[in-house]
């Protein structure tokens, strides 16, 4: 939890800043989407078939999974934003 709080973080101060505007900023947006944004139709589907061929999964045991993948995703994001920022600003 505190990762995902750190990179929440990480990620509103960016997205608000000047530097997320300018086109430096889009595109480490862009790339940070990239790697973060399709874990969550992966875990889905991961969890879907799952709950298809191996064992059922109860409501609360999917909603839980799903707050998870959310966090995660979330905390890919904003690690990519620290990633990105820092990797394009040395060269």
């Amino acid at each position: 939890m505190p990762f995902f709080l750190i990179f929440f973080y990480v990620t509103l101060k960016f997205s608000w800043s000047k530097e997320a505007k300018e086109e430096h900023g889009k595109e480490v947006l862009k790339k940070a989407s990239l790697y973060s944004l399709p874990l969550f139709p992966v875990g889905w589907l991961g969890l879907d078939m799952f709950h298809r061929y191996i064992q059922a999964v109860t409501l609360e045991t999917y909603r839980d999974f799903m707050l998870l993948l959310l966090l995660i995703m979330m905390t890919v994001y904003g690690a990519s934003i620290t990633v990105f920022k820092n990797r394009t600003a040395h060269n």
